[in-house]
């Protein structure tokens, strides 16, 4: 029952990426930071305060889907509610609470948020169904750390390949200072950055 649900899963998440595919297109693909800020719905910094799962129907299907729902907190590119003056925007991605649980998702590099974590968030356009992903998947989730040098943000590839092709003064694979990288973004987003 177990293998027969996985396939399942599998091949309806198979479907749904071919379906959707300007949101997932980044999936072998390396993107660098202009490239994802500039294919990005959404780019801001936050905290996932909240989820919850429910089911999203997909050609014929059911599949479940993980709805985050994160305080803005520093915002680049895109629109996000207000509410009692807190910012805020909610993200739904493939998965179940289950995923987010366990820290394992069953398509490679795809995100799962934790909650009370911090992130730097480049969200893709949503698909006709309301599901998205980050751009290039874990290329566009940074977390965001604090140290005695301030806030740094490094993404789920360990910033490889981040700023290749880019005149900037950060280099790849190391953790970048978050001042020097939202002025980046700011510039991206203003078209000034190329």
């Amino acid at each position: 029952m177990e293998l027969m649900r996985r396939t399942l899963f599998a091949t309806l998440a198979s479907a749904l990426l071919l379906c959707a595919q300007p949101v997932f297109a980044a999936i072998a693909v390396q993107m660098n930071l202009h490239q994802m800020v500039s294919g990005a719905d959404r780019v801001f910094t936050g905290t996932v305060i909240g989820m919850s799962e429910r089911r999203v129907q997909i050609g014929g299907g059911e599949l479940p889907a993980v709805t985050y729902r994160i305080r803005v907190d520093d915002s680049f590119k895109g629109r996000f509610e207000e509410s009692k003056g807190v910012r805020f925007t909610d993200v739904t991605m493939l998965g179940s609470i289950k995923h987010v649980k366990s820290g394992r998702h069953p398509i490679a590099d795809f995100p799962i948020l934790q909650e009370g974590t911090e992130y730097l968030l480049m969200i893709a356009p949503p698909g006709s169904a309301g599901l998205t992903a980050t751009m290039g998947l874990g290329q566009g989730v940074f977390v965001i750390t604090r140290g005695a040098d301030g806030k740094a943000a490094m993404n789920q590839a360990n910033n490889a390949g981040l700023f290749a092709g880019m005149s900037v003064g950060m280099q790849d694979g190391a953790a970048a200072p978050y001042s020097e990288l939202a002025s980046t973004i700011r510039s991206i987003v203003g078209g000034a950055e190329q």
